[in-house]
């Protein structure tokens, strides 16, 4: 794709909004795509607004040479007529690139009139969005509505790496002396340096030390404001403005720093906070803008309203007091961190919205399908569709609310699980599978394709296959298409997709016909599907989701005869948390409580499908267990057995909510677990069995 970027003035200017804008574009150019920024004449707002009536043509030019053009909303005064007015056939389609509103600041009425009213006409004049947080999608949507594609592609806060061991953090925590805070951002009024300094003044000057890492030259008047404030506050030994810093100078800040300390600072997301915490700094930060979708409240920072700031000085105060506190916070901050999307994930996410759009481009088909729906639909965002599905997962008594991004890390976890004798066993059937015969594979509730990627993966296909996953959730096969596109360029194995559903995959040792569709379980076991029958049925921890007893006879007859039937994670009645706390044995068992109200039996699935499989005639072949077990090592998590984790505790948090004689003791446990989860000191297993049986049909037993 050729890019183009609308800025004002050069991307090397020293603001988070850039730093997202450089970022994201030289990972665009790494990935293959031509990016050229187009550089507009920083001016005050209402000589932008004035200058953009009358844009160069030559400007217009160089957009309509590119493929898509993205415009940092910053820009929105000098490019309001233009989106408007320049509008010819086959025009690239502009995306606004959204760090936050200017109209959100605090300002004066009329100021804030003006700039609400601007924002909203260009807003509405654009194709579609990357937005860098919800809190800013919402924003957005709250002036002008749910219309347009979007994406919301996060900052990160890997820039630097993680340079920092967590036994460098602890012990850092543990030095005496008082708190060192970080003020990280330019002096500019949306920061909020000055009601800190002034709100600093009335703490223990013994408990702390503040370094102002940040520009003076956006405000010159704010920050000539500010220092003097200082000063007169007699706080010259206790503040540092230390101005802007070389990256290797910000990196040691960051390295012996305590917490990052920005309590009255508007962000749109605030890449400040992201990348402190990969040094291990809890934020002390403002609950307004999007730092919630960051920081949990009194696990990895803190997050202050106009009328809790009060508490500012307690805080300070008891850390400096309480350093092993200081070091749980500063652990889970780490831990938030390294769990967290890098900046390559994040521009992998906007290259697709981007592509989609490309892809789409000028496109109008005899149905009638604009633009518009076309890019929804490539992004999986096609509401109709979705909501559709979603009415219709809805009204499945057994569908759960597990997001793909879940799926994706379970993957990992269920990698180490899974039994490798049934494993093995399963190879060795296939592996006498004829070579001249092509082997067909139906999975239920396949979720976005991680068994597909496993079987290949570890060498189970050869030859030519013919696969079909089924699953009820929409919103799962479409993220199914990108993730297992993703993995196959990944593994450089080709893929030809013909449609939404269909693909053809070739690797190495197989090609495999595959198809995607939605379909309930209880649909295909009661043949509402097509007459045809299967030699391989996988179902991957979804049989503790539905009552099997009644949907498996009629599943197993779309098997042929001898056809392999193969199950995995079915739960088998043991859920434990380490280390113990109080109410576990209460809280686990109304949990198992909570599955057998959903579905009969199902805390002890696996070991009533093994006497199940038996009275259907079935020839068991293997079986063994396949324990989910997440144990940190050091005090670490993976990314992936931290976000597992976050869940498994939500899931058991809902479950205990639904009763009120269990929702008071469950706040408690919730609460310490997830502190437990943050400091990395939370392990979990989950006892689960694997098997593999030999369906024959009643003729041929």
């Amino acid at each position: 794709m050729r890019i183009g970027l609308v800025i004002y003035g050069s991307l090397d200017t020293l603001t988070g909004g850039y730093l997202y804008d450089r970022i994201v574009t030289e990972e665009l150019k790494q990935r293959g795509h031509e990016i050229e920024a187009i550089s507009l004449p920083p001016d005050s707002y209402l000589r932008n607004l004035l200058r953009g009536l009358f844009t160069s043509p030559a400007i217009l030019l160089q957009m309509r040479s590119c493929d898509v053009i993205l415009q940092d909303e910053l820009c929105h005064p000098s490019l309001l007529r233009y989106n408007r007015i320049n509008r010819p056939p086959q025009s690239p389609p502009r995306i606004a690139v959204v760090h936050h509103l200017l109209s959100t600041e605090p300002r004066d009425f009329r100021p804030k009139l003006l700039l609400s009213e601007v924002e909203k006409r260009y807003l509405l004049n654009v194709d579609g969005f990357i937005f860098n947080s919800q809190s800013t999608r919402k924003a957005v949507e709250a002036m002008v509505g749910e219309q347009r594609p979007h994406v919301v592609a996060y900052p990160a806060g890997d820039r630097f790496g993680f340079p920092l061991s967590p036994e460098y953090i602890a012990a850092r925590c543990l030095q005496a002396g008082p708190l060192r805070l970080l003020f990280l951002g330019n002096l500019i009024p949306r920061k909020g340096l000055l009601p800190l300094v002034e709100k600093l003044a009335m703490i223990d000057r013994r408990s702390w030390r503040l370094s102002v890492v940040g520009g003076v030259d956006f405000d010159p008047g704010y920050a000539e404001k500010t220092q003097q404030r200082a000063v007169d506050l007699g706080l010259s030994e206790q503040i540092q403005f230390l101005g802007m810093l070389s990256e290797d100078q910000l990196i040691g800040q960051l390295g012996q720093s305590d917490l990052l300390c920005m309590p009255f600072s508007y962000e749109g997301f605030g890449i400040a906070i992201a990348e402190a915490m990969a040094f291990g700094l809890p934020a002390l930060c403002s609950v307004e803008g999007a730092a919630a979708e960051t920081v949990e409240h009194g696990t990895n920072g803190f997050l202050f309203s106009a009328a809790d700031n009060d508490e500012l000085g307690s805080i300070i105060t008891e850390l400096y007091r309480h350093r092993d506190q200081l070091k749980k916070l500063s652990l889970a901050a780490f831990g938030t961190a390294t769990s967290k999307p890098g900046w390559s994930q994040s521009a992998a996410v906007i290259e697709k919205f981007l592509q989609a759009w490309v892809s789409s481009r000028g496109s109008k088909k005899n149905n009638g399908t604009t633009n518009l729906e076309t890019v929804n639909r490539s992004m999986g965002l096609d509401r109709n569709y979705i909501n559709q599905g979603l009415a219709q997962t809805r009204g499945n008594t057994n569908a759960q609310d597990f997001s793909p991004e879940y799926l994706a890390a379970k993957k990992i976890i269920d990698d180490q699980a899974l039994n490798k004798e049934v494993w093995h066993k399963l190879a060795q059937k296939l592996a006498r599978y004829p070579e001249t015969s092509t082997l067909e594979i139906l999975e239920i509730g396949a979720g976005i394709g991680t068994m597909i990627e496993r079987i290949i993966d570890w060498g189970l296909l050869k030859g030519q296959v013919i696969f079909t996953s089924t699953d009820s959730d929409p919103i799962q096969l479409a993220a199914a298409r990108v993730y297992l596109s993703s993995w196959a360029e990944r593994k450089k194995h080709n893929i030809d997709w013909d449609g939404d559903q269909q693909a053809l995959l070739y690797t190495p040792e197989t090609t495999v016909k595959l198809t995607i569709r939605q379909a309930r379980i209880g649909d295909l076991a009661a043949g509402s599907e097509p007459p045809h029958t299967w030699d391989l049925l996988i179902a991957h921890a979804v049989l503790d989701l539905i009552d099997f007893t009644a949907i498996l006879p009629n599943l197993l007859k779309l098997l042929k005869n001898r056809g392999l039937f193969y199950t995995t994670c079915n739960f088998d009645g043991a859920t434990s948390f380490s280390p113990p706390c109080k109410d576990d044995e209460t809280i686990i068992n109304h949990y198992h409580e909570s599955m057998e109200q959903r579905c009969f039996g199902a805390s002890m699935t696996g070991r009533r499908l093994l006497s199940f499989l038996e009275e259907q005639g079935l020839d068991l072949l293997a079986s063994g267990s396949s324990d989910w077990l997440i144990a940190p090592q050091e005090q670490v998590y993976s990314p992936e057995e931290h976000n597992f984790l976050g869940v498994i505790i939500a899931m058991v948090e809902k479950e205990l909510t639904t009763s009120p004689h269990h929702a008071s003791k469950a706040s408690d446990w919730i609460r310490q677990r997830r502190q437990q989860a943050s400091a990395g000191t939370l392990s979990f297993t989950a006892h689960h069995l694997d098997m593999l049986a030999r369906y024959f049909r009643p003729a041929e037993r």
